[in-house]
């Protein structure tokens, strides 16, 4: 029994030898594995944190933008009405001062009928004078 003890304790001691040194090499890539996933944790707490900034300026882009879209459409329909009322004021006064014009005219007419009378009579008068 002695060789048959003696060679079983050689294979105890290989074995242990063996998980022992298979134990440490393990110990040893499980604190690099820890090392590396509290890395990759950091990395995605930063990023999530860049992507919670980024939508945050993105919709308060969209806002914005939004509101500048709406305040332009305003400023269009305001500069629409303004030009109508221009458009419409030129038409107006345009018809105003043919109406003036119409009316001046016709203020000379009259004008120049009354004294077309008055020398029409005054010839009159005179013919008359002439006659007596």
């Amino acid at each position: 029994m002695s060789q048959s003890s003696t060679s079983w304790n050689g294979d105890i001691g290989t074995r242990y030898e063996r998980l022992a040194a298979e134990y440490a090499k393990l110990r040893a890539q499980a604190t690099v594995l820890k090392k590396g996933v509290l890395e990759e944790r950091a990395k995605n707490d930063k990023l999530t944190e860049e992507l919670k900034s980024a939508e945050s300026v993105t919709r308060k882009i969209r806002t914005e933008n939004e509101s500048l879209t709406f305040r332009n459409e305003q400023l269009l329909k305001r500069v629409q009405s303004v030009q109508d009322e221009v458009e419409e004021s030129k038409r107006c006064t345009g018809t105003k001062k043919k109406e003036k014009r119409k009316g001046l005219e016709s203020e000379r007419e009259k004008q120049l009928e009354t004294s077309l009378a008055i020398l029409e009579e005054e010839l009159k008068n005179k013919l008359i004078q002439n006659e007596k």
